[in-house]
This record gives C-alpha cells, structure tokens and sequence, in this order.
C-alpha cells in the first residue's frame, strides 16, 4: 500500500518531515491544528498526542478514523516504531517525534536474473587452483506487500544464497533487485532500514537475559537520543510479540531451541522492518516449536511486515501465501501452493522433493513458464522541504565522532554485563594475574627473569584473551554491520575494553611481582613495557580472532604467535649468539618482545652508574650486554637514555596499529561471507 501525499505536512507554518513531540501535539486539517495534513479525509482535529506518565498516548477525535499499525484505534500508548495513518499521511513515531513515511503495510520486493558464483578448491587440487561455482543461474522471485513467501528446495539448490541476495547481504554478480520498485543496491543505505534478516546462527549474546539483549539491540539501532522509558517499552511490546513475556529475564542460553530462534526474530522486530528474511528459521526445532514459529511469521505478515523466509518444511506450507521452489540455482516454481502441487503433479507437496529426482533440472525449468512480470516503476518519495524548515539531523565530523563515541560505550556497556553476567569468566580474569603474579614472585630470584615473564605473561593474556573475541560473534557482528554498525566503531570498542581488562591484569601481576619478589630497577619503564606488551597482544589476538574461522582455530594460534616472542626477546637466547647470523637479529627487531625487552633492559640499569658491575650482577648482565650490543653504551656515566625507549615505544605501538590494521582487513574479509 503506498501513500502519495502532494507535499509534506505544515507544522507551525512549516513544512517538515520531522515533527517533534512535546507536551502536546494537534493534528488535524483545521487553523487550530499544530500539525496540518492536507487532506479531504482528515477532519479539522483528527487526533492528539499528549505526553503523560505512561508515555506519548495518541487519541484519535476524527469522523474518519485513523490508523495505528493498519487497526482502527481510538487511544493507545506509542511505541517507538508505530505507525500512524491519517488520511493519505503516513508517520512513524521514533520516541520523541513523528517521521513522515512514504509507505505503509510491507513492501514488495522483485528479483530477476540472479546470479551468483563462488570460487572453490576441487577436491584433489592444489590449494591455489580454485574453479568457479555458480550457485545461482537466473533465480527470481516477485513479492506483494505483506505476503508471506516461503523459498524450498532441495539442500545445495541456492536458497540460502538468493535469500542473501535479495535481502542486500550478499551482492549477486548480476540481477536486479527491487525493493519499493527502487534498485536495493543503488539505494541501500536508505532502504536497508526497512528490512530484517534473521541468520541460521543466533544473532544475541548467550550471557544476556532477553531484555538486556534486546534493550542493548534497540540502543544500537534506534537513534541514540531515544529516551530510555521508550525503549524500555519497546523491548516489552517486542517479546510480547514473539509469545516469550514471562521469560524476559531469563538468560538466553538457559531458553529453548525454539524459543532462542523467537528471541532472534524479537531483535529484528525492534526496528519494525516492512520487509522480514530469515534463513530456515525452523532449522533444528521439534514439530510444536516448528508450528509455533510459523504461526508467529504468518502473524508478523498479516500485521503489514512482508516476511520471506527459507525451509525445508512442507507441512506448514498451508500458512504461506505463496512459495518459490529453487533447484540448482534455478526458479522453478513461483506461486500458491496448491498450485504447486498440480503443477509438479503430486497428491502433496511432502512428496516435492521426490518428484523433483524424476527430472533433470533443464526439464523442470522448461516445464516452468516464468509469468510475465510488469516493470517495477520507481514509487513515491517524500519531497524534502527546506533546510531552514525543517529539523537538521546528520551533521560533520564532529557529530559523527560523537555518534561513533556513543555506539562504542553501548558495545562496551554490553560487553561489561555480559562479564558480570559470567561469574566464572570473571573469576578466571581474576585468578590468571594473581596466579601468575604469585608464582613469578615465588619462583623467580631473578629481577630480570621476573620482569622478562611478567611481559611475556601480558603479552600470552592479550593474545588469549582476544583470540577468541570476534570469531564467536561474527553472526552478530554481520548482523550489525548491515544494519548500521561501523567496522572502526565495533574494533575500537573491542580495544577499548580489551585493552582495559589485559592491561588491569598485566599491572596487577607486575605489582604482586614487584611487592613479594625480586623485581628491581626503574618501575616506570617496566610497567611500561608490560602495558604496551598486553596492548600489542590484544592488537595480534583481534587480528587472529578476525581471520579465523573457529574459536578452536584461533586458540591453536595462539601459541604459534607466543612462541617466537620467547624465542626473539633477546633474553632466552642472547643477542652475542646471533653475531654469526645477522638475519635472525634482524627479524627479531620486528618482534614485540624485542621491543618490550629493550624497555625492560632500560629499567634494569637506569639511573644506574655503567662499570664493570653492571655486566657482573645477574640481575643486570642481560640488560647491560643487550644495550652495548646496539652501540652507544658509555662507561663511568649514570645511564638515561630516553632515545632507546622511544625506539622501544614506537614499535610496540607499531604492533598495536598493525593488529588493528588486520583485524579490520578480517571483518571486511568476513563481511563478504555473510
């Protein structure tokens, strides 16, 4: 259904697109109104919204009634993501205003011509030969506004992969797709707030209950001036929805199969999308959760939401009003069910799968007459009034510095009630550094053993605790990332709070090191070098956790990264042992413990008078030989030189931007796989 307004509404004499909410605001056609809609339908006080204790409640006063999410209503309470119909006006209520939209009910979507291939490694073949796959050869689909459409077929037939394509996460090599009559790619940052995809994988956080997990959701994807109140009602309004009410504060690892799939559904539902994918939704479920997930959809597209969705299932076929059958890439099948079952001529469509082995694909593609679809035109847009009148959003650097300040602390804010949630992680986060602490002060006599594994031990829990950081939220991460998220926002929260957490570790384990062991020397250059060591591990940890495929593969990184920093720090193996082969001193250099060596060497002897002595105490020969090695050590002189530490620093922080670096090259890398 689309609305065609000849100009945006007046509000105080202006016209505007956004009209912000306060104590009270009249709408209607006449003189008296605040906000005026011109329009035959609309009577001269149509409706008011009243701000009051239990939100913006709106009445509805007119002749011709208005509309509230496609029902007749008289009052009711707004929640973000409402619709309001008056007329031929349509608005979305955002928390604290009324935002003019051109479409109500759904939207359509089209598809023609899709295609979709992928390079693989054939069995047998050398790792860098890859063939092309072509998973999608033609594929379409043609969707009316709230329709609820189900893509089958066999295992291996592309569903999945159109589904992708046609929801805007994965770009087909060629085809159109429409979304509105509007070219989904060449409009994608516009239309992309109108749609929902729901992944075979969980797209929340296991710690959180349901409404921590949804209140953080709706924080990320709504404006970030939402009031709390009103997206504390949101997130209500959007579990009771999805049936799970009583247990909105049950932790989402203790729910059910089923009821996790619905707590998925509720995270998309938050931004009330027009048009819902979701990739076999029923994957994994038993026969009563299955029905109840599908009664939940068919709910979703009789409200106005367009829902398409992937399945194997025929028994619950009856519910759709439609379905596309895809086989080896190919649309094969478009159309009610009922149809579908005269048309592959079987008693019921359970048999569909069987029937389609009798076969080949070209013959069921000839059997198949692709209706003759009419040409999507492009439809309505809201014509943009003034600058001057109306409210400015956006803004420069400054306001979107601001914004990505503010979604990082939301990832971080998350990400700390996930910790606290985990009374055993955050045990453990506790134990490791008090352990560690307590043993190198125990066993080690030696200051400068205890300083060399009190970085290496920061260094191993950087790493370790970053490793694993991305590579188990990647579902969620593509999630986000499509629906607004940054790249450098998401990593800058994670080194944020990565940073935070390794480097209170690291500090402790140094201080118990310092305060009942044998560390001596300058502590400034140590406490340093053990900070910049976990800055740098968390830094090569992200970056593994970001090409990793598996949260095993990046732990059994993680030692192949330690390793050579124990082997290239220039303590375990002396640097006068490297003279005869330069090119091991020359590779060491780029190892952060190298770095973090130097600036621990600077600590053993600084302030320190150079002699014979400084090479006879054990507890200094390492770092006196390490630093005459690099030339410029001057006998009978206090030793401060802060051009080493400079050297030192700026290679750690080197590390630190190169992790950065890669774990941004990762998540492109992996965005591509969503």
């Amino acid at each position: 259904m689309i609305h065609t307004p000849q100009t945006p509404p007046s509000y105080n004499g202006k016209k505007a697109v956004i009209i912000p909410l306060s104590s009270s605001l009249i709408i209607g056609s006449g003189e008296n109104a605040d906000l005026v809609l011109e329009c035959e339908a609309v009577s001269n006080e149509q409706a008011v919204i009243e701000k009051r204790a239990e939100g913006y409640v709106v009445t509805d006063h007119g002749s011709n009634g208005g509309l509230l999410n496609g029902r007749f209503f008289h009052r009711a309470v707004l929640i973000i993501g409402d619709r309001l119909e008056f007329g031929t006006y349509a608005f979305v209520f955002t928390g604290l205003a009324l935002r003019m939209i051109p479409s109500v009910g759904g939207a359509s979507l089209f598809a023609q011509d899709i295609w979709r291939g992928v390079f693989i490694r054939a069995k047998g073949q050398p790792i860098w030969k890859r063939e092309k796959l072509q998973i999608l050869q033609g594929a379409g689909i043609d969707v009316k506004a709230g329709q609820f459409i189900g893509i089958l077929g066999p295992s291996g037939a592309g569903k999945t992969t159109l589904l992708k394509c046609i929801a805007g996460i994965g770009r087909p090599n060629r085809g159109k797709v429409f979304v509105n009559g509007k070219d989904l790619f060449r409009n994608y940052s516009r239309l992309s707030p109108m749609i929902g995809f729901v992944p075979q994988e969980d797209i929340v956080h296991s710690e959180l209950t349901i409404r921590d997990a949804l209140t953080f959701s709706a924080r990320l994807r709504l404006p970030k001036n939402a009031p709390p109140a009103e997206v504390g009602r949101l997130v209500v309004s959007t579990v009771e929805k999805v049936g799970l009410i009583e247990r909105i504060d049950t932790t989402i690892g203790d729910l059910s199969g089923g009821q996790r799939k619905r707590v998925n559904v509720a995270t998309e539902l938050l931004t009330r999308p027009e048009l819902l994918f979701l990739d076999e939704p029923t994957s994994g479920l038993d026969p009563a959760s299955e029905m109840e997930m599908m009664e939940l959809l068919r709910r979703l597209a009789d409200s106005g939401c367009t829902v398409v969705c992937t399945t194997h299932l025929m028994e619950n076929v009856f519910l759709m009003d439609g379905i596309v059958v895809v086989l080896a890439g190919k649309t094969i099948f478009e159309g009610a069910g009922g149809l579908a079952a005269k048309h592959f001529e079987v008693s019921s469509l359970i048999k569909l799968y069987q029937q389609l082995k009798t076969k080949k694909v070209a013959e069921w593609v000839s059997l198949y007459a692709k209706p003759n679809h009419p040409q999507h035109p492009e439809q309505f847009e809201l014509i943009q009034p003034d600058a001057a009148s109306s409210i400015k959003v956006g803004g420069g650097p400054r306001k979107r510095l601001d914004a990505m300040i503010a979604t990082a602390t939301i990832l971080v804010k998350r990400k700390m009630r996930m910790l606290c949630a985990d009374s055993k992680g955050l045990l453990l986060l506790a134990f490791q550094p008090l352990l560690i602490g307590s043993l190198i002060a125990w066993v080690v006599p030696n200051p400068a053993t205890s300083i060399f594994v009190a970085y290496i031990a920061a260094f191993w829990l950087g790493c370790s605790n970053a490793a694993q950081e991305i590579v188990r939220e990647i579902a969620i991460y593509r999630r986000e990332r499509h629906a607004g998220l940054g790249t450098h926002t998401y990593l800058f929260s994670k080194f944020g709070y990565l940073t935070a957490v390794t480097s209170a570790q690291s500090l402790l384990l140094y201080i118990l090191a310092m305060l009942f062991g044998s560390v001596e020397g300058s502590l400034l250059w140590q406490a340093l070098a053990v900070v910049l060591c976990a800055f740098s591990g968390v830094a090569i940890g992200l970056s593994v956790s970001a090409f990793s495929r598996s949260s095993t593969q990046a732990v059994m990184v993680v030692p192949l990264v330690l390793i050579p920093q124990l082997l290239f720090s220039g303590f375990v193996v002396p640097l006068s042992d490297w003279e005869e082969t330069p090119s091991v001193l020359k590779s060491a250099k780029f190892a952060p413990s190298f770095h973090a060596q130097r600036l621990a060497d600077l600590g053993q002897i600084w302030g320190k008078r150079i002699d014979s002595s400084i090479f006879a105490e054990p507890a200094t020969a390492v770092a006196a030989a390490n630093i005459k090695s690099d030339g410029g050590l001057s006998f009978n002189a206090e030793f401060r030189d802060f051009s080493r530490s400079r050297r030192a620093v700026l290679g750690l922080l080197a590390w630190a931007f190169a992790g950065y670096a890669g774990s941004w090259a990762g998540l492109k890398k992996n965005e591509g796989k969503g």
